[in-house]
């Protein structure tokens, strides 16, 4: 996420400048909560809370706000030039909202993206690069910790059920082992390559010896 003006553009000023339209932005946001969990059934609207918890839970160590909204691509030139695939903790609260998470995989991806986007966009000594990796080591832990209730939570809200949800995850899973182990063998191509020219070039010396 963003990136103070000194460097890239304010977020502290953005929040500073735009006081009522973030206003405006948590009453609907809530009003839209409250429509959503009118729809939901009962374990469904706990599993709802149970993960906008877990948001809340990283963003106290946020109080300024840097990554609750999306950055503001005016106040911060360049960023979206650079990030691809912006999220913040707003995103995150509307895409659990409408269902969109199918997998505990996407959750816990998405607040990951959050810090790695800042640590991307910022250089190592900017204060926004550093509050981003202490917030994204207290959310793995967090994550970690929570891990076999949200991922309950996260198949009970997949609006094709927990089931489909399950083998969703697994698809997943299977996706990247298989994308790790093309990874592993692109690594060790050049070595062996390596390896092998030298071979050549030895049994080639010793032909040229004798």
């Amino acid at each position: 996420m963003g990136s103070e003006h000194a460097q890239h553009g304010s977020h502290a000023a953005r929040l500073m400048e735009q006081p009522i339209s973030q206003q405006h932005a948590r009453q609907e946001q809530q009003q839209n909560h409250q429509q959503d969990q009118q729809q939901l059934e009962p374990a469904q609207q706990q599993s709802l809370s149970y993960l906008l918890n877990i948001i809340s839970q990283v963003a106290k160590d946020d109080p300024t706000g840097v990554f609750e909204y999306p950055v503001d691509g005016g106040l911060v030139p360049g960023y979206y030039d650079k990030i691809r695939q912006p999220m913040c903790f707003h995103s995150m609260r509307t895409k659990l909202q409408a269902r969109e998470y199918r997998t505990w995989r996407e959750f816990a991806k998405d607040m990951d993206l959050i810090f790695e986007n800042a640590k991307t966009f910022n250089p190592s000594q900017h204060r926004v690069h550093k509050l981003a990796i202490n917030l994204q080591r207290n959310a793995r832990k967090l994550l970690q910790q929570a891990e076999l209730p949200a991922r309950r939570c996260v198949h009970a809200l997949n609006p094709d059920g927990p089931a489909a949800a399950a083998a969703e995850e697994q698809a997943q899973i299977l996706c990247c082992a298989r994308d790790d182990a093309r990874s592993s063998q692109l690594l060790l191509a050049p070595t062996a390559s390596a390896d092998a020219d030298e071979a050549a070039a030895a049994a080639a010396d010793g032909t040229a010896q004798e």
